[in-house]
């Protein structure tokens, strides 16, 4: 991400000579857009007879420092502030940014509105949105606009503002079919970490009681 998007040495950069920007030099063709022309935020509302059965992955249990999906619960361990999230969607903790809570979901699922569930605008523009919205500097931008002292909170009509700046549709397209496969990894490995967590939390007890039997026939 950082070779192609941060020092502009993408495939066939050689041909994009830089030009001047706001941001500073970046490839003729690109544009300096914000943040909001890459994805927008989405409140889809939570239903409770269409979707108690999701999982929950509410900004509690979001891990810190990794795009994995980590433990999740049920919706009914909330009861206000639930909305939806689904699969391709980057979930980002609005609430003390400094927490570095940032997911990449490989599911569909609910969450609470302290989480900014962001939904990329074009397909190809999936895996950029993960690593942009993960990226330390995007978290230091929106550790340094957000408001609020004991509670710091970075407001999406400002978030949506961050200067990024975005290639062509056919660039973004080749580094999703690099990053995406790896993200798509990401999430089935997690999801496996998690069932064995949990099976292993449903045995352990049992074969410490004496409940399983082990011995060799």
């Amino acid at each position: 991400y950082r070779e192609w998007f941060v020092h502009f040495r993408f495939p066939g950069h050689e041909n994009h000579p830089r030009i001047a920007s706001p941001l500073g030099e970046i490839p003729q063709g690109w544009e300096v857009k914000k943040l909001g022309d890459l994805c927008s935020l989405r409140k889809d509302p939570y239903r409770d007879a269409e979707h108690s059965g999701l999982p929950l992955l509410d900004m509690a249990r979001m891990p810190s420092r990794t795009l994995a999906p980590n433990d999740t619960g049920k919706p009914a361990e909330l009861t206000t502030s639930r909305i939806l999230f689904q699969e391709g969607d980057t979930l980002f903790g609005a609430i003390r940014c400094y927490l570095h809570k940032v997911v990449v979901m490989n599911y569909t699922g609910v969450t609470n509105t302290s989480v900014l569930v962001l939904r990329p605008k074009a397909r190809c523009f999936r895996a950029l949105l993960a690593i942009v919205a993960s990226d330390v500097d995007t978290i230091r931008w929106a550790e340094t606009q957000s408001t609020g002292t004991k509670m710091p909170v970075i407001n999406w009509g400002v978030f949506q503002g961050m200067p990024s700046p975005v290639p062509s549709k056919a660039l973004a397209q080749a580094f999703e079919e690099v990053a995406g496969p790896m993200l798509d990894e990401i999430g089935v490995l997690a999801t496996q970490i998690q069932n064995l967590r949990r099976t292993r939390d449903l045995l352990l007890p049992r074969l410490l009681s004496g409940q399983i039997n082990i011995e060799r026939s």
